[in-house]
């Protein structure tokens, strides 16, 4: 199984990993980071709201779905 995460970030990576290898099903995935393409220009490079953060990591999220299970 491949979980692609929406970040380069080690650190993002890592959490991803260790959430993951709390489930049995997800034993053996290959967890690996992408480069999404810029959010649009209503969500900052440093979202401060929750809201911000929220569109954020969805947008990520629905863009690094490519290529993985």
């Amino acid at each position: 199984m491949i979980v692609n995460v929406g970040s380069k970030n080690p650190v993002k990576i890592g959490a991803v990993k260790s959430g993951l290898s709390l489930f049995d099903f997800f034993k053996g995935a290959e967890v690996r980071g992408v480069e999404v393409p810029v959010p649009p220009s209503r969500i900052p490079e440093q979202p401060i709201e929750m809201g911000e953060i929220y569109a954020g990591a969805l947008f990520r999220a629905r863009n690094a779905f490519v290529g993985c299970d």
